[in-house]
């Protein structure tokens, strides 16, 4: 028997609204996933693409993703990655942060993304195809590529009949060179391990094998919380002969939603009942009203809104009007991200020492109590001329304005 978990989508490094809690519910969402494969004794985790949100991750990023793969390693758990789209470099020479896991030792990855790449484990085959090497699956037939009776495919890839399905894209709008329909995969895979769509979705017909997408292991925006309310990994078991049996499992670290639709009535008897579980996260509370909203109201909602927030009852919120079928912001509260404010602080270092300082100092204010971030800020200052002066112009010039 052969157990591995499935995952895709995780887009470490992402920071949805500009809140650095929202950052850290995708590390805290990754870090769960290793936790169960480890719980569970899996053999491998099979990630199918857009691991991190960036094909240039912070080092924070780095080293949240570093972290939890020694973890793996050290449980000698094999960790298998198809390139998505947001890792692959703009320009092939740039290199992908998947290239720095493969160096490490810490994944198995292609070396050049844009073939399929085979990882022979024991008694079956994993047949990765990265974003750029999609196409390949209409192409060729696994069997060509790999003599293991049992295949597994791990791909990056939309599937245009999968997209309409779950996120109701119409297959006239799923365009591109790397498109394809689920009945155009060549070959008989045992499993299909599939990702880049983010909604769930699975495709079990007879005679073909099984294609799924878990979706992404946290929420981007408020669309993908309507479309499905939950995040999923899969645990997948397959046999000498083939494939016996995928289990969703609900990722229980999702930071949850509140989204309100209604009359300026219904709205606000709501919002009045929002209250925060002991132990949970703040959610993120959009609303819409219907109908028309004078300012008088409109100052009512907010105010509740605000205090919510400001008592850390919520996260965020977001206040729509919509009249007569047609939306209208009304208020959305501005936040101010910790790079943003670093970024006016060293305005005026120059370009290079400025970004470099923002990294630095991001990584440090957001891990102050890690001793090994530490010791990389001193070693950084130490050895890189400039910052220490930069700081020292910046603090100075600000506190003499």
């Amino acid at each position: 028997m052969f157990r591995f978990i499935h995952v895709s989508d995780t887009h470490l490094g992402a920071r949805p609204l500009g809140l650095v809690e929202r950052e850290r519910d995708f590390y805290e969402a990754f870090k769960w996933v290793i936790d169960r494969a480890l719980e569970l004794r899996v053999d491998a985790v099979l990630h199918a693409g857009d691991m991190f949100h960036s094909s240039t991750p912070r080092p924070l990023t780095y080293i949240y993703a570093i972290r939890e793969l020694r973890r793996l390693a050290g449980a000698g758990v094999r960790f298998i990655v198809a390139p998505g789209n947001h890792e692959l470099p703009k320009a092939e020479a740039l290199g992908s942060p998947i290239r720095v896991l493969e160096d490490l030792g810490l994944a198995h990855a292609p070396r050049d993304p844009g073939r399929p790449h085979v990882v022979e484990l024991e008694g079956l085959s994993v047949i990765v195809f990265s974003e750029w090497a999609s196409e390949y699956l209409s192409r060729v037939d696994p069997a060509s590529l790999t003599r293991s009776r049992v295949k597994v495919g791990l791909a990056h890839v939309t599937l245009c009949d999968a997209l309409a399905e779950a996120e109701g894209v119409p297959l006239e709008r799923c365009g591109g060179p790397r498109r394809m329909l689920s009945s155009m995969v060549k070959g008989s895979y045992n499993y299909l391990a599939l990702g880049d769509i983010h909604t769930p979705w699975e495709h079990r017909v007879p005679g073909a094998p099984p294609m799924v997408y878990p979706g992404s292991t946290e929420y981007l925006d408020v669309g993908e919380y309507r479309r499905n309310s939950s995040r999923y990994v899969y645990l997948v078991e397959l046999d000498d002969g083939g494939f016996v049996r995928a289990e969703r499992l609900k990722i229980e670290t999702v930071r949850p939603w509140i989204v309100v639709e209604g009359g300026y009535q219904e709205v606000s008897r709501i919002i009045e009942s929002i209250k925060r579980p002991p132990g949970s996260k703040e959610p993120i509370v959009y609303v819409t009203v219907k109908g028309t909203l004078d300012q008088a109201r409109r100052r009512s909602l907010m105010a509740r809104l605000d205090a919510l927030r400001g008592d850390g009852v919520i996260l965020h919120h977001k206040l729509d009007v919509e009249e007569r079928g047609e939306p209208r912001r009304v208020y959305t509260p501005q936040t101010l991200s910790l790079e943003s404010m670093l970024e006016k602080l060293l305005e005026r270092c120059g370009e290079g020492i400025r970004r470099d300082l923002v990294q630095l100092l991001t990584t440090l204010l957001n891990n102050s109590g890690d001793r090994a971030v530490v010791s990389s800020f001193v070693r950084a200052l130490e050895e890189r001329g400039g910052l220490v002066e930069c700081i020292d112009r910046a603090f100075r010039e600000g506190f003499s304005r």
